[in-house]
Formats: structure tokens, sequence, C-alpha cells
């Protein structure tokens, strides 16, 4: 009998950023299911740089609007003349003509930052999408204790009065606290009743952005490996499964960066798979299985989906959560999600709530889960080949660089060893 997934979202209705009391909660919260089906679990600890969700104002032309801050600013009050640029790469044609402006632009990316100090921008607000809250983001974890450019983010429709009042002086305030703590992941291993060397992992991140409760990101997931875990100790599979629920991602992939980093040397001898399960629960939406690997990857799990009357739409390219890590060592991925309804159009936003979770779309993304997992474990032979096109590799080593600055170094195996 499968746990009540809907149930466990609500459980877990509430903002838990890493290396918070929040992110303790949550995992009393999933903890509490393991140990409802007797499953032992550890907890790995990591470090991290994380805040306080924190406020902002922007005052200007007799206005003052509310800002959501960057993650990992400090308390801030700056005055300078406000400039409008659309496009924040513009600032690669003019550099040096913004020297302490104070930049409002419709971009913003992890990537922007060096753009920002080339240019010298005193601070920067960066416009959310229309008919959403403003979404929640953060400073690069190497940024943390350095020079940070006091930054936020504005809800769209605050936002349209201001193109109008460009080139006026502004003052924008950011009330927040930084700090290192200490944020864990929570590991599963299930022993397979004819272990073999092959290894396959299912993951997904239980932590969230500030201010939201991330209900299809990624507390859906979240249900969904409980869920799995449930099955798998009632009808143990022939091979291991180690399950980790990660923190950190929504900080840039903190947990599992520091997982594979730990653990190195037995990803590239045992690991064959990473099911990741990311968003999930939209009471209306489609499926999706991105395959971080192989066209014949693609083909088998398209296959076998079908086979039990689930339809996914599949795809071969990178997908931007806890998967990444493991593909520097080449070990493929196939993540699970679930896009277009009102939760995974609000993710990042206080918006990405329950009520628009369904307990129906949650079971979807359990069943297609398990039917790949199931497959896989039970195989006589594993069917999985440790390999990924080599048309993802330059987009790994470029996000893998944006992720960590560090080089990616993909350690591959050559075509013509395999």
């Amino acid at each position: 009998m499968s746990f009540d997934l809907q149930k466990i979202v609500t459980e877990l209705d509430f903002e838990r950023l890493a290396g918070t009391k929040n992110e303790a909660a949550a995992i009393e919260v999933i903890t509490g299911y393991l140990d409802q089906i007797g499953l032992d679990y550890r907890l790995e600890p990591f470090e991290i740089a994380t805040f306080d969700t924190g406020v902002g104002t922007l005052e200007i032309g007799g206005h003052k609007l509310p800002l959501h801050p960057y993650g990992l600013c400090s308390d801030t009050e700056i005055e300078g003349e406000l400039v409008y640029l659309e496009n924040p790469d513009a600032l690669r044609h003019c550099t040096g003509r913004f020297k302490d402006k104070i930049l409002l632009t419709c971009g913003g990316t992890r990537e922007m930052a060096k753009l920002l100090k080339e240019n010298e921008i005193k601070g920067f607000i960066c416009i959310g999408a229309p008919l959403k809250e403003a979404d929640s983001r953060a400073h690069h974890q190497r940024d943390f204790g350095k020079n940070i450019i006091p930054g936020a983010t504005i809800k769209h429709d605050d936002a349209l009065i201001l193109p109008e009042l460009a080139g006026q002086s502004c003052r924008m305030v950011i009330k927040q606290t930084p700090q290192m703590a200490t944020a864990h992941n929570i590991v599963v291993e299930l022993k397979g009743t004819q272990p073999d060397q092959h290894l396959t992992y299912l993951v997904g991140h239980y932590d969230t952005v500030s201010r939201s409760p991330s209900a299809c990101d990624n507390s859906g997931g979240t249900a969904v490996i409980l869920d799995q875990l449930k099955h798998f100790q009632a009808s143990p599979p022939k091979r291991d499964l180690t399950a980790i629920f990660f923190s950190g991602e929504e900080l840039g992939l903190n947990g599992s960066q520091a997982y594979v980093k730990a653990n190195e040397k037995m990803i590239q001898e045992r690991g064959r798979l990473v099911i990741n399960v990311d968003v999930a629960g939209d009471a209306l939406g489609q499926n999706i299985v991105t395959v971080l690997g192989s066209h014949e990857l693609r083909g088998y799990s398209e296959g076998i989906l079908r086979e039990q009357g689930l339809f996914a739409t599949h795809s071969v390219d990178i997908y931007s959560s806890d998967c990444m890590p493991f593909s520097t060592l080449e070990v493929p991925s196939l993540n699970v999600a679930r896009f277009g309804g009102t939760a995974s159009a609000q993710i990042h936003t206080p918006n990405d709530r329950k009520e628009f979770t369904s307990s129906r779309a949650l079971k979807v993304n359990s069943e297609i889960t398990q039917v790949l997992l199931d497959r896989i474990l039970n195989a006589e032979f594993y069917p999985v080949d440790k390999k990924i096109d080599k048309s993802l590799k330059e987009k790994i080593e470029r996000y893998q660089w944006a992720t960590t600055r560090e080089d990616p170094k993909l350690q591959w195996e050559e075509p013509y060893k395999q």
C-alpha cells in the first residue's frame, strides 16, 4: 500500500532553507516516515552559506515598494541613481558607464555577478515574471564573505512604474543576515536480495528557496521517494538501491556536490544510474523525463513506461538538479518531473503551494518512478550502460563551472575504451 502522498506534501508545507531550523523540522518529517516503515538512515552533514529570508524596500519618487533580497546579502542601505537596462548583457558593451548606479533589469543570473562587479554597480534589482510574486534567488556560495553587491527581486506589477522613474535618485534598503551553517543529506541504503556491482540511485531534494513552501519543487518529489522506499522495503529488489534526500539544491546543488565529492571512488566503481525526482504533483500538467544519458536510454525508458500505460515526454538533455554532479563521473540519469500546472508555473515563489498539487498527479509521478526502478533493479542483466551522449559534454562542463566555479574535470571513459 502506498503512502498518502498529499499528506506528506501537507506536512512539509513550510519554507525549508538549507542549514536552518526549518530544515531540521523537515528532517523530522522525513525520518518519521522512514522510522514508520522500519528503514535505517544516516544524516550526512556538510557546510553551507545560508541566510534568513529578509526584507527589503525601494524608495523612489514618493513610492515605497517591497523588495525580496537575494540570499546572502547583508544589511544594506544605499542611495544612487536608478538605471533601467532591460537586458543586463548590455553592460558588456558600455563598461564603466553606470559606475555607482542602482541597476533595474529584466534579467538576472548567477553569471551576471561578474558583469556587475566589472561595472562597479552599486546595487541591482531584478524584475519578476508577470502574474507572479517576485521569485527567490541567491548569490553564489563562493561569494559569501566577500564584497557582495546588494541585490533583490521585485514583483512585476510593482515594477511597472519604475522605467518612467529611471534617472532619479532612489534608496534601497535590505535587512538580512547571512551565516555559515551545517545542512544534512538523508541517506538510505536498501540491500538487494541478489546484489551485484551495479548501484542505482534514487534522489531528490527536500530543501526550498526562501519564502516558499515549494509544494511541487520539491515536497512532491520527496513524497514520491518515500513512497518508493515503502514499496521496496515491502518487496526487496534484486539489486542495491541508495536513496538520498538532498539539501542545499536550491543554493547550488550543495548537498549532491558534497555527496559525490565524498564518494567519488565508490560512484566511479558502482554507480550506474540516477533517477532524480524533482518537480512533482502539478494537479494539471504533463509528465516529462529528461534523459541525461544516451539515446538508447531514452528509448528504453519511453518503451517500458508505454508498456504500462504511462506516457511521459522524453528528451536527451541536461537537467538543472542533483543529477548534475553525478554526470561529471559519466553516471547517466533519468529526471522525472511534471510541468504545466499552477504549482510548477509558480516555482521559486510563495505560490508553489500544496493547493495546486493533487493526490492523483503525485500518484502518477510515483508510478512512473516505480516502473523504471522495478525493471532496472530486477532485470536479469543490468539494462543501462554507463554512458552519456557526447553532445551533452559541453553543456555539463558549462553548468558545472557556473555552479562550482571549479574546473569540472569530467571523468569520462574515452569511446574507444568503452
